[in-house]
């Protein structure tokens, strides 16, 4: 089905993007609020943002839109005679959210966006590129022994930037670290972000619902009710290194409602096994270690960890 869309670029810019896509008629893919469709844009010119509710895959056909493939988050607000209805207040609070951050993040570990459109029957839409090596677990499931150094590096270094923007992501996971086409990673997942320090506050229609990340990732004192901060993005981090690392999720031996309780025992949410003596893993057990201190004022901070992988990364090239 040729549809013709017009993307508003998410940066101050006066010109606009048309562009005819074929789009898949159902979606590839389906997550925890958002469907996946294909779609392949024939001609345009993209800009830069970041991502919202729902996205679609889009090509260049001629291969000039920076070399790079499109996808397209599209909220969808559900019918109040359908199960898993969506209030529409709470998703024109997350795409305002969404825009605002696109307006502002701009880096090269940090998945990249180009404006928004409206379509699907006038709904509203996020115009993101396509990562088509998938998120890191994937992709490194499917090269079993690649040295996965720089990847975890990209990963730091995305959420360095994110904090030295004063943004706390939120909700760091395996599935929230995206590759390209080259293999490096960018941070996604930013629907949750919460801007802590800035000389800018976020407008009150861009303030979205906080979500509960998932409680694999979670922190002890965010499974207690405290606010998501830089530090609880560390906890995540680690949780998210150590996946990346070993294949296995945090917390992978329990079940769901267990680990609230093994969180509050003071179980550590991986153990590092006799399958995992590499020396790479060796190299990032104490930084991941270090990011799973019980304290959240004793974790380090992020630049200190950039530091520690940099050492490490060093010491391992020496």
């Amino acid at each position: 089905m040729q549809r013709t869309i017009s993307i508003s670029p998410s940066h101050e810019r006066s010109d606009f993007m048309q562009c005819t896509g074929q789009m898949s008629s159902c979606p590839t893919a389906f997550g925890a609020s958002s469907d996946i469709y294909m779609c392949e844009f024939e001609q345009g010119k993209m800009m830069s943002g970041i991502l919202a509710l729902k996205c679609y895959r889009a090509t260049d056909e001629r291969k000039r839109l920076f070399g790079d493939d499109v996808a397209t988050k599209v909220g969808m607000v559900h019918g109040p005679d359908q199960r898993f209805s969506v209030p529409i207040q709470h998703f024109l609070q997350q795409l305002h959210h969404d825009l605002y951050f696109s307006r502002t993040l701009r880096h090269p570990n940090i998945v990249t966006t180009y404006g928004h459109t409206t379509c699907f029957g006038g709904k509203e839409a996020i115009v993101m590129a396509w990562y088509d090596q998938g998120t890191a677990p994937e992709y490194i499931a499917k090269r079993p022994g690649t040295s996965i150094r720089q990847m975890l590096l990209d990963a730091i270094e995305g959420v360095t930037y994110l904090h030295g923007m004063g943004i706390v992501h939120g909700n760091l996971r395996g599935s929230s670290v995206l590759v390209d086409k080259d293999g490096k990673t960018v941070i996604a997942g930013l629907g949750q972000a919460e801007l802590l320090v800035s000389h800018l506050p976020i407008p009150p229609c861009a303030r979205c619902p906080a979500e509960a990340p998932s409680v694999h990732y979670s922190a002890p004192e965010i499974v207690q009710g405290a606010r998501r901060t830089f530090a609880s993005d560390i906890w995540a981090l680690g949780c998210t290194l150590f996946e990346l690392l070993t294949g296995r999720k945090p917390y992978s031996g329990y079940r769901h409602l267990q680990i609230p309780l093994a969180i509050a025992q003071g179980r550590m949410p991986g153990i590092f096994e006799e399958s995992d003596q590499t020396d790479e893993v060796q190299r990032m057990r104490p930084i991941i270690e270090a990011c799973w201190t019980e304290d959240p004022m004793q974790r380090p901070k992020i630049r200190e960890i950039r530091q520690m992988m940099l050492v490490s990364s060093a010491s391992a090239e020496a």
